[in-house]
């Protein structure tokens, strides 16, 4: 789009959004509080809540909103609220598919969130810069920031947040054709839409509920969820919601084949006017690139090359060479500063780390002398007590054999006692014996004599 077309395009969508508030609305309240309130904090919230109005329905109005936002934020020196700006800001230019300014915002926000240690602003900017890689196709990307973000949702107990991060990450599964997990986080999410009453977070989960059971083939069901998405979102003029429901009623239709092709190309052009009415250009693509498929089926040569010259323009808007080169600069630099950042918090904790440990070891300094002197008295002592230790074992072994010699000469003693005494009695046996004999002698010496006297 030339710049002129462009100027006049933000400037006509600026003004039909800021008059498009219903009466009795919250953007129509908030409105009428930002025109008693004075130039302080309290109207940077106003303004940046007015600027999350229009996020869905008319992002030009947010990005004015959100700009105002932002400078009388950084005017006042307000960071949180200057990351909230920030925030809405990318947001709106997301939605018009300015993705390099999209990510920069997103960065800075998320910088300022991480600095404060606001894990509201730091959650709210880590979903922003989910979405934005989920609309770029960085689906594994998406679910990191997208995880952060519900994590710190759970601990601030941010049910307005947690709402959106859910059905985000089911967009993300449907997005990798993991049907299950996207059916389980749409489901949830829905549910957490109803529960807060999230008109605009509540449409298009339902419309993306209805492109989950569309995957799985059970096609009444995805029907009616387009059906109802549709018919809720129409009055507010919630323009992602419309695309979606109107592009999944067009496949619908697609699939029930050639005869239903009139009804898929209906569809189609609501999506592209929705599209189109919103300035959404992801709704603008894709209705483009289906409608061009349907002319192609319906061998209309000329409406499908002019809507592929559209879905090619848009395609360059929103992909160009330059703009991706860009948002992966910006990524590239947001990861050398977030590894900068994380090597200089190492370095601070190890040089913290390496003081505790200098003032430990110099408040042990007395203690290690208390317990060196100790140690040398301990092994003084040791030394002396293994010398009386050797003194004794040695007059042990002395006394022991003294003991030993003494036990040999008690027996020696007893066995000569008993030699002794073994020779008194064989000396007295003997000397009662001689007498007998002696006698026996004479008697045989008596008898013999008288023997030969008689021969």
């Amino acid at each position: 789009m030339r710049p002129f077309y462009l100027l006049l395009a933000v400037l006509l969508g600026v003004a039909s959004a800021c008059g498009a508030a219903l009466p009795g609305s919250p953007a129509d309240s908030l409105r009428q509080r930002l025109a008693t309130q004075a130039a302080d904090s309290t109207r940077v919230v106003l303004l940046s809540k007015l600027a999350g109005e229009y996020v869905q329905t008319a992002p030009l109005a947010t990005i004015q909103y959100s700009k105002q936002a932002l400078q009388l934020a950084q005017q006042l020196k307000f960071e949180p609220g200057e990351g909230h700006a920030l925030v809405w800001l990318g947001a709106g230019f997301r939605e018009t598919g300015n993705y390099p300014a999209a990510l920069e915002m997103g960065l800075q926000a998320l910088r300022i969130g991480e600095n404060l240690d606001d894990p509201k602003l730091t959650g709210r900017a880590l979903n922003a810069l989910g979405y934005l890689n989920y609309e770029q196709g960085n689906s594994r990307q998406a679910l990191t920031y997208f995880f952060r973000a519900k994590a710190l949702a759970n601990k601030t107990h941010s049910l307005l947040l947690l709402t959106r991060v859910t059905g985000n990450i089911g967009a993300v599964y449907l997005q990798l054709n993991r049907l299950d997990s996207a059916l389980y986080y749409f489901r949830r999410g829905f549910a957490l839409d109803v529960s807060q009453q999230d008109l605009s977070s509540e449409v298009g989960d339902e419309a993306m509920l209805g492109n989950v059971y569309a995957g799985m083939g059970q096609l009444a069901q995805a029907r009616r969820h387009y059906r109802r998405s549709a018919r809720r979102a129409r009055p507010q003029h919630i323009t992602y919601a419309l695309c979606w429901s109107y592009l999944g009623q067009a496949q619908l239709f697609l699939r029930a084949g050639p005869a239903a092709t009139d009804s898929a190309a209906y569809f189609g052009r609501r999506a592209l006017a929705a599209g189109q009415q919103g300035h959404y250009p992801k709704g603008i693509l894709d209705a483009s690139q289906l409608l061009a498929g349907v002319e192609v089926a319906r061998h209309d040569t000329a409406a499908a090359f002019r809507y592929i010259t559209m879905a090619n323009a848009t395609r360059d808007s929103l992909f160009s060479r330059t703009k991706m080169a860009q948002v992966q600069a910006l990524a590239v630099s947001e990861q050398l500063r977030r590894q900068e950042a994380a090597d200089q918090r190492a370095q601070g904790i190890a040089e913290r780390r390496q003081l505790w440990l200098l003032a430990a070891l110099a408040s042990t300094v007395p203690a290690l002398l208390l317990l060196s002197r100790n140690n040398r008295l301990k092994q003084r002592a040791n030394r002396l007590l293994n010398s009386q230790n050797s003194q004794i074992a040695s007059q042990r072994d002395t006394l022991r054999s003294t003991l030993n010699q003494l036990e040999a000469t008690q027996i020696q003693l007893v066995q000569a006692e008993k030699m002794a005494f073994l020779g008194e009695l064989t000396a007295g046996i003997a000397h009662e014996l001689q007498n007998p004999l002696n006698f026996m002698k004479n008697f045989a010496e008596v008898s013999t004599d008288l023997v030969e006297g008689m021969n």
